[in-house]
């Protein structure tokens, strides 16, 4: 089992010794820097924004999954479709809920519900719905579940744990930086960009090998595509990340194979109300209030009382024409 685990982790470094990249001619940048730049992306990604995302399983005859990621700083929002059938997931500071619609079917019936976070790592909802990755496409790293469940944190995440260590960091030409790391019994290789505030192009990520009995994986991005955002404050967009995981000596067919292609951007604001089960037509929990929306009869009173306003205007405006000048 280690022999195949070594296999696999040189055949991967060969991956970032590409001929033409493996010189060392850049400058070297600290990890310190690094650290600094993933914070920016891990930043960006929490910008208040929506955009739709197709998730494919290569090699797969299946429709891809139909996205629609709604994002602000403290809460997201999943709405996805798979051929007729639909489900939306959301976190916000007060609640979780998933909620299903079946075709020919009218109506959300509520599948899942969660009390408030108490921090800021996914509920075990948003774990089930294998959905978190889409939400911060700059610095998620891929991984499969750790022992905690957790899955596919982001670099800055990662960088903060006490377990997390960069071991090498090597220019291999231009603006791309080699990093090596240790996490939490995991190694990584990640192919950065220093230019594009050290984004991840590549990464190859091992681990299961340092408890008995445990498995070895391997999760391999096989690259990330982004494009400029439209003004400083959101520096880059993802396009497509295409990703590898599945269990080391597994015959290819048996690895897990994705796509994701993200489209759509818009950073208009995303309302309140549709981070509610009440936008859904599904009462609110207990204890929990429903957004606050001014009722009809407010309306109605407001048009009746701007009748009112017109009409006594007409009537002083009659009567000045009737009085003698």
């Amino acid at each position: 089992m280690r022999l195949l685990v070594v296999t696999a982790l040189a055949s991967v470094a060969g991956v970032f010794s590409s001929p033409g990249s493996a010189r060392a001619d850049g400058p070297h940048i600290p990890t310190e820097e690094v650290l600094n730049n993933w914070k920016r992306l891990d930043d960006a990604d929490r910008v208040s924004r929506h955009y739709h995302v197709a998730r494919s399983a290569l090699h797969s005859k299946s429709p891809p999954l139909q996205v629609t990621v709604c994002i602000r700083p403290d809460r997201w929002l999943y709405k996805t479709k798979y051929q007729e059938t639909a489900a939306n997931f959301c976190r916000c500071p007060s609640y979780s809920f998933l909620i299903w619609q079946e075709p020919n079917k009218p109506g959300w019936v509520l599948r899942g519900f969660e009390g408030p976070p108490a921090d800021t790592t996914q509920t075990s909802l948003e774990e089930a719905t294998k959905l978190s990755p889409l939400r911060r496409p700059l610095g998620t790293l891929f991984t499969v579940a750790h022992n905690d469940g957790k899955q596919a944190p982001t670099l800055y995440e990662i960088s903060q744990s006490p377990t997390f260590r960069v071991t090498r960091v090597t220019p291999k030409g231009g603006a791309l930086d080699q990093v090596e790391f240790e996490y939490a019994g995991t190694t990584g290789v990640l192919l950065t960009d220093r230019s594009r505030s050290s984004l991840v192009i590549q990464s190859s990520v091992r681990g299961g090998t340092n408890t008995p009995g445990s498995i070895p994986w391997f999760a391999d991005m096989k690259r990330r595509e982004v494009e400029p955002g439209p003004d400083g404050r959101t520096p880059f967009r993802c396009r497509l990340i295409e990703v590898i995981v599945g269990n080391i000596g597994d015959p290819p067919d048996q690895h897990n194979h994705k796509l994701y292609e993200f489209t759509d951007y818009s950073d208009a604001p995303v309302p309140d109300e549709v981070f509610t089960l009440s936008h859904y037509g599904l009462p609110e929990p207990v204890g929990v209030a429903a957004p606050k929306r001014v009722p009809n009869t407010v309306w109605f009173l407001l048009a009746a009382a701007g009748c009112g306003v017109a009409a006594a205007g007409l009537r002083y405006a009659a009567r000045r024409r009737s009085s003698p000048a």
